[in-house]
């Protein structure tokens, strides 16, 4: 009998989180585990650094990093709805173009 993996001793890959949560889902208690811990780590790096623009510049990376792997794995309106809240609350100009060029991505691609 196969044992379920588990994500707490090691965190997977970008393409092993989109992978799961294809496999598994989004509403799966696991996946959820997964998730947070995924974003956590980015958010992390964003405290690292010092208190500067930079903490916001890369909390909003990991934003839409997770709203591409959300994307990836087939969850689209979920990608989408991330962007269109990032976008609300994104104070940089540059930022802004990055997120609304993913969103369009998203928005035409079938």
């Amino acid at each position: 009998m196969e044992k379920e993996p588990s994500f707490e001793s090691e965190l997977p890959t970008r393409e092993e989180v989109i992978s799961i949560l294809r496999d598994r889902g989004i509403d799966d208690p696991e996946v959820k585990r997964l998730l947070l811990a995924y974003e956590s780590v980015g958010e992390a790096t964003a405290d690292a650094l010092d208190q500067s623009q930079e903490i916001t510049e890369e909390r909003i990376k990991m934003a839409l990093e997770m709203a591409k792997i959300y994307f990836e794995a087939g969850y689209k309106e979920y990608a989408i709805q991330s962007l269109e809240e990032l976008l609300l609350v994104n104070e940089s100009v540059e930022m802004f173009k990055t997120i609304q060029n993913e969103l369009d991505r998203m928005l035409n691609e079938e």
